[in-house]
């Protein structure tokens, strides 16, 4: 069903690719790699459609639901039974997150997005390294600001 799709995303047929994602994920049970990989195509398709918070909402719930297994969930605890374990690489689950964070920083809510690379971080895998960059990044932005918000108030231009 995610290859269907895959195709129907290709023709650009997003609603019958939308339907494909959602029967490949009912039909991975048991298998989380392939879980948060259809959630990250539902999420990509559903922001295709222009059906943005839905799929932040989706991308959101991924990233913050996974956790490696017998490791901290996004409290730092350890994650119920039920929620997404990944033992694998968290590639899809990173994929969900740089979409939600590039998502939050469109709307202007950085926070959240930081918190998102935050988390990248935090379940490590290949990924970490590009989390890292994009916090890096911020980090630069709030020091910039902070300079500039100083020299103001000193009445520094």
């Amino acid at each position: 069903w995610g290859r269907m799709g895959d195709c129907f995303w290709t023709l650009k047929d997003n609603n019958r690719a939308l339907e494909c994602y959602r029967e490949a994920e009912r039909l991975s049970a048991g298998d989380e790699f392939l879980l948060a990989q259809a959630l990250f195509k539902q999420g990509r398709t559903l922001e295709a459609l222009g059906q943005t918070q839905e799929a932040l909402d989706l991308y959101t719930r991924v990233v913050y639901d996974a956790t490696l297994a017998g490791g901290p969930d996004g409290d730092g605890e350890t994650a119920p039974a039920n929620r997404l374990t990944l033992i694998q690489d968290p590639y899809w689950v990173s994929r969900c997150a740089f979409s939600a964070g590039d998502m939050l920083e469109r709307q202007g809510e950085y926070m959240q997005a930081i918190r998102m690379y935050r988390r990248v971080v935090q379940l490590g895998g290949s990924a970490a390294d590009e989390a890292n960059r994009r916090l890096r990044r911020w980090n630069q932005r709030v020091d910039v600001a902070e300079a500039t918000n100083t020299a103001n108030m000193a009445g520094v231009n």
